[in-house]
């Protein structure tokens, strides 16, 4: 059995935006002899069973010198052990590239996992580098290179697959994740403004972006829309917080939003235009029920969903948790990703 080094940006299971990537080294972790993890960052005392972490650092340009020093340092130790280990890059094309230059030359396989709508240099690099390229679907990787594979998205059923309460929820809105314009905030707030019936929406994130928070609070208070921001929470928490919610909403465009897909696995009716989205969603499942309504808009969709029955929403509900869970367990997408890669050997 090989050993299996993950390089990420973040160990840190308190992390609103990265706590996944726990989760990610727990189900390597039963794939692979050894499990070492090279995090940028790593959150205050987290230990995991049988898995060696080093952190890396950065901030200042000092902090960065002698980060680039441990990352050489254990390149050189992985290198001289090449013939035992396998990489993998988890959101990480830097380190693709650097190390990962170096373990091409020396002949170490390497995964990437990639799944976002952006395309930096470093993930075109990386193409070049890696042996494998994972991401959840066609439209989530921005680059038409050999060698990829879609499995899904990769979350915990432990986690989110677990003790919905469907039926009567929470009536409002929900968003949780990094409050920036990519996300098309106002987007919401004037679709949710063309309806008879205004829902209320709470938004859960990082607020780094104050104009842009003034610019939502001013398009809601415009149009009359109720609209509560909320500081983001940890990512132990955010279960509970989507499970007591009816709708989440999704305004990523070629790119499937991770939260959109926890709240599908919990139990939500995802608000989305992205075609990525509503089929790893489950929202798909939905709308092929209602074939002769459009659903091209989030204001329509909406407006479907606030039309039906509860009964019939609760159908629905068990839709899309049962497919979003079939599609994007991370046992499942672990697992496929380890058999590539040890198929390579």
């Amino acid at each position: 059995m090989k050993k299996l080094v993950i390089f990420n940006l973040r160990t840190d299971p308190a992390s609103s935006v990265l706590g996944a990537s726990i989760d990610w080294i727990e189900a390597f972790r039963d794939h692979f002899l050894v499990t070492d993890v090279v995090s940028t960052h790593v959150g205050k005392d987290v230990q995991l069973k049988n898995v060696r972490i080093l952190e890396l650092g950065g901030g200042s340009t000092r902090a960065r010198i002698r980060a680039i020093l441990r990352l050489f340092k254990f390149a050189i130790y992985l290198i001289v052990r090449r013939k035992e280990y396998l990489v993998f890059h988890h959101m990480s094309p830097r380190t693709a590239v650097f190390p990962g230059i170096l373990f091409m030359i020396f002949g170490i396989p390497q995964g990437l996992w990639y799944s976002h709508s952006s395309r930096p240099l470093a993930l075109r690099l990386s193409a070049r580098i890696v042996d494998f390229i994972f991401s959840s679907e066609e439209n989530s990787l921005p680059l038409k290179v050999q060698n990829t594979h879609f499995v899904g998205h990769g979350i915990s059923l432990k986690r989110f697959g677990t003790n919905q309460s469907l039926g009567a929820r929470n009536w409002a809105i929900l968003f949780v994740g990094r409050i920036s314009p990519i996300k098309k905030l106002t987007h919401l707030i004037d679709e949710v403004a063309l309806l008879e019936k205004k829902l209320p929406i709470m938004l859960i994130g990082p607020q780094s972006d104050m104009k842009y928070l003034e610019e939502l609070k001013k398009c809601a208070s415009a149009q009359n829309v109720s609209l509560t921001i909320d500081k983001p929470v940890n990512y132990d928490d955010v279960h509970s917080v989507m499970k007591k919610f009816k709708y989440f909403y999704s305004g990523m465009r070629n790119s499937v939003d991770k939260s959109a897909l926890e709240a599908a696995m919990s139990g939500c009716l995802v608000l989305t235009i992205d075609s990525g989205t509503q089929d790893l969603s489950g929202m798909k499942r939905v709308w092929e029920k209602f074939v002769s309504s459009d659903i091209s808009t989030i204001h329509n969709q909406i407006e479907l969903l606030e039309s039906l029955e509860e009964r019939e929403i609760k159908v629905l509900q068990e839709t899309v948790r049962d497919e979003s869970i079939r599609r994007n367990s991370l046992e499942d997408t672990i697992a496929r990703i380890a058999s590539i890669m040890m198929a390579s050997q």
